[in-house]
């Protein structure tokens, strides 16, 4: 019975030519049909590999995913205009002077800030202690946090209406939502104050607005570094983080506040959420239509 052999050119040298390797290497995989002398039934024949070369096309087919039939009408490009002005860095270097001031005078006392807005144990500590209000460190953190929340605004309205305003006019702008956070903190303070008289509940509403004067201290201090990320930066993933902390921070003083009326100054779940929609909730709502209004 003859078997199946394969045969070899004892001749056969390396050349050093790097093309006639490569086809070389190219042609491993492959027996050429005329050094085998096999039977047509070898099972050589059967399970041999036979090396196919596949040429590429010319050119491509036409792809069967396409795109949608929605075409623009026309295209408008809109430059996001960057600019800083000058005394934007003044009143950041200003916010962090007071800082520094109260954080090297008044360490512990800040640390109790603190603690008393996550913690009641602490709140309740200055709450009895009371006189927060006309303490030094508190007209400072207050002060940081109207110019640092003043200027977060400033730095929204201008990044999203994409106007440049110049020096005056600008620093202007900025005085102007200074006096309306101011405003607007003043008239519902009065009207914290005048509720609480009415009902016969000024020592929970005196608590009530020791929560929020603690609220307005520690957003002063965390405005800090996202004011000096947006104005040096300009990502407008900053200003979304900003207002997403500032919108948290809001939520947990409505519900730690929300929480102290019902379980100590014994108030009606109803009464509080009128209460809360008359002096919290629809004043934000109207800041917020009138920066729309501007901003049109």
């Amino acid at each position: 019975m003859q078997k199946d052999t394969l045969s070899y050119n004892p001749n056969f040298h390396y050349k050093d030519d790097m093309n006639y390797f490569k086809q070389f290497l190219l042609l491993q995989d492959e027996v050429p049909t005329n050094i085998l002398i096999v039977k047509e039934d070898s099972s050589f024949l059967k399970n041999r590999i036979i090396q196919t070369r596949i040429d590429k096309p010319n050119k491509f087919e036409k792809s069967i995913f396409s795109s949608h039939l929605l075409k623009p009408s026309s295209i408008v490009i809109k430059d996001k205009h960057i600019y800083n002005h000058t005394w934007t860095s003044g009143i950041i270097v200003l916010c962090f002077i007071l800082f520094a001031f109260a954080r090297y005078n008044y360490s512990k006392r800040i640390n109790q800030i603190f603690k008393a807005f996550f913690a009641n144990r602490f709140f309740n500590q200055l709450s009895r202690e009371g006189g927060l209000f006309k303490e030094r460190v508190s007209f400072i953190l207050f002060i940081t946090y109207i110019a640092a929340l003043g200027l977060f605004i400033f730095q929204i309205y201008c990044y999203y209406n994409n106007i440049i305003l110049s020096e005056l006019i600008s620093f202007w702008m900025y005085i102007k939502i200074l006096s309306g956070i101011l405003i607007f903190f003043l008239i519902k303070t009065f009207l914290y104050v005048l509720t609480g008289f009415i009902f016969g509940k000024a020592k929970e509403t005196s608590d009530y607005l020791l929560n929020i004067f603690i609220f307005d201290q520690i957003m002063g201090v965390i405005l800090l570094p996202i004011i000096v990320l947006t104005t040096f930066i300009h990502n407008q993933y900053f200003i979304y983080m900003g207002v997403l902390i500032f919108g948290l921070l809001y939520l947990y003083k409505m519900y730690s506040g929300a929480i102290y009326a019902i379980s100590v100054a014994k108030i009606s779940p109803y009464y509080l959420f009128l209460y809360l929609c008359t002096l919290e909730i629809l004043p934000i709502l109207i800041l917020a239509k009138i920066f729309r209004i501007m901003s049109s």
